[in-house]
């Protein structure tokens, strides 16, 4: 059992697409223009891929992904990719991985743009758009966020898994 690098995206994508609602986003970093921007994470098991995580540089602050039904098995990933990632980072990690940094500062998370008011009409279009040319259609909400819930529900999107999205740095 070891941690490695991926370079071949369809040895990714396999694995991601056995819960491709749980990896949309990562199955999406999978295309260009986004692929320049990642490097994957694996635990190989006896040649067989088992986890993967993302770490995504396309943003000003880049991104871990770290997803799992069964996060505790994703744990020796996690903790093995360390001195692989930058001191400051936002991680989206399956409940309970956060553990893996007991030796980095928590930071609270970059802080995100919203909008009000004209939400469920703009986000309505985007999703008819994009029902017309893709086969899955995800997004990310805060828990706690109770408008974007109904509106997200309305619009027929139902909850896939839930993440803690933490701010991480090196201490």
């Amino acid at each position: 059992m070891s941690v490695i690098t991926i370079h071949d995206r369809q040895r990714l994508a396999a694995l991601l697409r056995r819960d491709a609602a749980l990896h949309l986003y990562e199955l999406g970093d999978l295309e260009s223009p986004y692929w320049q921007h990642t490097r994957w994470f694996g635990w190989e098991q006896k040649g067989a891929l088992r986890h993967v995580a993302l770490l995504y540089t396309g943003s000003p602050t880049p991104v871990l992904l770290a997803l799992g039904r069964k996060p505790e098995a994703l744990l020796p990933l996690v903790d093995g990719i360390r001195p692989w990632l930058p001191r400051r980072l936002n991680a989206q990690l399956s409940p309970g991985l956060a553990q893996a940094w007991r030796r980095w500062a928590t930071l609270p998370p970059c802080p995100r743009t919203g909008g009000r008011g004209h939400a469920g009409s703009i986000v309505g279009s985007v999703v008819r758009a994009a029902q017309e040319r893709v086969g899955l259609i995800g997004l990310n909400v805060t828990a706690s966020n109770a408008a974007a819930l109904r509106l997200y529900s309305h619009l027929g999107f139902r909850p896939v898994a839930e993440f803690d999205d933490v701010g991480l740095g090196a201490v």
